[in-house]
């Protein structure tokens, strides 16, 4: 199962689950495969994709995808990443047992990987940020444009923000950050020609990014 660049995210029923990567042992290097991580038993289950399987139905094989859980809606939430060809734009729903794609449902951001979900629990709504348009990764061999776009994702359709953000870049760290003040926190990333190590906070009431450390120009 040694792989990188794969969807990782808590799901409904407590457990966690894996979705696809890149990887030599998968078809074109990009595996299609769902595991599950019960942390009692602390082990690992592959969803059964064959015919009649509860993951028959799943996401195409693909790399560096966004996914995270999106707590009001109660399911894992999937968004893009890079087939053997191509990268994607499509959304999928994981509701802890078996995929479903919700891409028609959506007016999606354009197709992009190495883009990264973060769930706001102050207000119910998944914040995407950044992606390229072609590799990314070091098992791919180059980076092509980089984004800098940032989506929230409540209960409805993606929404874009355009306003200040950090420099485009891909495969940035982003968690949410609970606490007196909740905030959601980005850090470094790369682009086709460097890596980032600047901080950056996402405020909720003006949908705008503030720097707070390592910030461009200064």
């Amino acid at each position: 199962m040694k792989r990188e660049s794969e969807g990782l995210a808590k799901d409904s029923l407590g457990n966690v689950v894996l979705f696809g990567g890149t990887s030599g042992a998968c078809p074109d290097n990009k595996c299609s495969d769902t595991w599950i991580w019960n942390g009692t038993a602390q082990t690992w289950t592959r969803c059964d994709d064959g015919p009649g399987g509860p993951c028959e139905t799943h996401p195409s094989g693909r790399g560096a995808p966004a996914m995270d859980f999106h707590v009001s809606r109660g399911v894992v939430i999937l968004f893009g990443g890079k087939d053997p060809n191509n990268v994607v734009d499509d959304t999928w729903f994981w509701d802890g047992t078996a995929w479903s794609d919700h891409t028609p449902n959506f007016q999606d951001p354009s197709a992009r990987t190495g883009a990264r979900f973060a769930y706001d629990a102050s207000n119910a709504s998944l914040l995407l940020f950044g992606g390229c348009t072609s590799g990314c990764g070091p098992l791919e061999t180059q980076v092509a444009t980089v984004v800098h776009e940032t989506y929230t994702l409540d209960g409805g359709d993606y929404m874009l923000w355009n306003n200040a953000a950090p420099p485009a870049r891909c495969c940035v760290g982003m968690a949410f950050f609970a606490g007196t003040t909740n905030k959601i926190l980005l850090f470094g990333g790369n682009n086709d020609t460097q890596t980032f190590g600047d901080l950056w906070q996402w405020n909720f009431s003006t949908k705008k990014w503030a720097c707070l450390q390592g910030c461009p120009n200064k």
